[in-house]
């Protein structure tokens, strides 16, 4: 899951030793370049949408964000919030509305 802005952190694999890419990838990091933001729609006529994403687990943050008017108009209503999360994923409940372009960004943290 990358960035379309460019700032995606290749994964680095346990047994790499190359400083040139351990180095780049920190350096990202400090300029807040990580690899923890993707979107999803919510479903269209249903109250859950499931997003799947490995970096998410029991204890991690996640953050909503917006990107369209329809979305705002549900996120600021009240009417989507996480209800359910674990390894792998989580599920958020909102209104049924037949809308679909209820995009919002999130981001993972912990």
């Amino acid at each position: 899951m990358a960035l379309s802005s460019g700032g995606f952190i290749p994964s680095i694999a346990p047994s790499e030793t190359r400083l040139r890419v351990i180095n780049q990838a920190i350096r990202q990091a400090i300029d807040g370049k990580l690899n923890c933001v993707s979107t999803f729609t919510l479903a269209s006529g249903a109250t859950q949408t499931v997003v799947t994403d490995r970096r998410v687990g029991a204890g991690s943050l996640i953050a909503l964000m917006p990107l369209t008017a329809s979305a705002n108009a549900s996120y600021t209503g009240g009417e989507v919030r996480v209800s359910a999360q674990n390894r792998f994923g989580f599920t958020l409940s909102h209104d049924a509305s037949g809308t679909s372009d209820r995009e919002f960004r999130y981001c993972v943290l912990g």
